[in-house]
């Protein structure tokens, strides 16, 4: 064999070694971004399942611990002082173990068993349309006087009511440390310039249990869970499209008792024009019905 021949071989082979060490680095390589190699096929797998998602560069924590939480002592002197006109002449009743509030305005319930309190106000609905933006205003006005604690409630979404398309319908959710509280929710429904109704769940969240830090499975993994979950149902077939897959915090339904409640890490998948998400435990990647 000529030696400028097997030169020419040698110097291919060297290349096409380092080709092959360069794409194995890179697929091993913790900070790259794998999924991104896979997209195409993970779209296609989707797709075949009926499911439509387009890629966004989310960047989630590898891992995190339970949030621990307390019953909040909710301040009813300020909660009647947002809803009522004359709170000082409102005397509490007992009404189905539940403490009531109650005038010709309006009515809150006081429902400890569920962390929270109802309102129902007593006036006539308006004829007009209520604006989405004044709608919003009016809400973010009252929970200024609700008390500081209820400052960390977000607006999460608003829009106009399908049954009633004069009231606009507002959610909001708390945020603790920068994480969306998904258990924790107030919706308001406004007419005119007046809420006439508001719900409130709120569990006090305390502090990161370092202790109970795990590994999260990735939002693929949910996406996946949630893939699995559909094909099982009835409307396996129907067609739907992921809006996006956002991490959040929601209550353990393991911890019952009040001396024990806990917040764990989930991936909230978002479907199109539907505003509940479905929710994938980040530590075991279930479904949480």
């Amino acid at each position: 064999m000529e030696w400028s021949r097997a030169k020419t071989i040698i110097i291919f082979a060297l290349i096409l070694l380092n080709v092959i060490l360069f794409t194995v680095g890179y697929v091993l390589k913790p900070d790259m971004k794998i999924n991104d190699l896979r997209k195409s096929e993970i779209i296609n797998t989707l797709e075949h399942n009926n499911i439509k998602y387009e890629f966004k560069n989310e960047n989630h924590p590898k891992e995190l611990g339970k949030i621990s939480a307390a019953k909040f002592e909710f301040n009813y002197d300020l909660i009647n002082k947002a809803f009522f006109e004359n709170p000082e002449n409102l005397e509490p009743q007992i009404e189905a173990e539940n403490v009531v509030y109650s005038d010709n305005s309006g009515t809150i319930y006081c429902e400890e068993n569920l962390n929270g309190f109802t309102y129902f106000s007593k006036a006539e609905t308006l004829s007009k349309t209520t604006g989405i933006l004044e709608a919003e205003r009016i809400c973010s006005a009252l929970l200024r006087k609700l008390g500081p604690e209820f400052l960390s409630f977000k607006l999460d979404h608003s829009g106009f009511d399908e049954d009633n398309p004069e009231n606009v319908k507002l959610v909001y959710k708390y945020y603790y440390d920068g994480f969306k509280i998904n258990s924790n929710e107030i919706n308001f429904i406004v007419n005119g310039d007046q809420i006439i109704f508001a719900s409130c769940v709120y569990l006090k969240p305390v502090k990161f249990l370092h202790e109970t830090k795990k590994e999260l499975y990735s939002n693929i993994d949910a996406l996946f869970a949630y893939m699995a979950h559909k094909s099982s149902t009835e409307e396996a077939d129907v067609p739907v499209v992921i809006d996006k897959i956002t991490l959040v915090f929601e209550k353990d339904q393991l911890t019952e008792d009040d001396e024990n409640i806990l917040f764990i890490p989930c991936y909230a998948v978002y479907l199109e024009n539907i505003q509940i998400p479905v929710l994938v435990n980040a530590y075991d990647n279930s479904i949480i019905e």
